[in-house]
């Protein structure tokens, strides 16, 4: 079976980050903590609900969209897929937070149409990890089949 490396990306405290840093930042990864994807990770697009959308009223997490992109790191030959969901509120109540989960796909493994077929997949709600911020993740079988 062929692995896949993952991430989170998150609200965290410093002691929850993988990289050390309050904020928006590295949760959890399959990645070694050196390894320049977790750079290329923290410049991918945050996940910000539409302004105008909800009238200044905070949606449930059901409500609000969900979003599937996928963006191909020419430099590394990989396609990140990201799968971003709405949270209410962030590690320190403030509200309007997000969680996306990042995989990375060799571009000659990559599919548009599997890809599209993940979206809001039960496979995605993973947990919010906390104490082992280095687990390693099973890889996603589903995302390329």
């Amino acid at each position: 079976m062929t692995k896949y490396d993952q991430l989170f990306v998150t609200h965290c405290l410093a002691s929850d980050s993988v990289l050390g840093e309050a904020g928006y930042s590295i949760r959890a990864t399959s990645l070694k903590s050196d390894d320049p994807l977790l750079s290329l990770a923290m410049n991918l697009t945050p996940f910000e609900l539409p302004i105008m959308a909800y009238d200044g009223a905070r949606p449930y997490p059901w409500e609000a969209p969900i979003r599937l992109a996928a963006i191909p790191l020419k430099e590394t030959g990989l396609v990140a897929i990201m799968h971003s969901v709405y949270r209410e509120t962030d590690t320190r109540g403030r509200p309007n937070s997000y969680f996306t989960h990042v995989i990375f796909v060799p571009k000659e493994e990559f599919s548009w149409r599997t890809t599209l077929k993940t979206w809001g997949a039960i496979q995605w709600e993973m947990p919010d990890v906390s104490e082992d911020s280095h687990e390693v993740f099973n890889p996603p079988r589903w995302i390329t089949q």
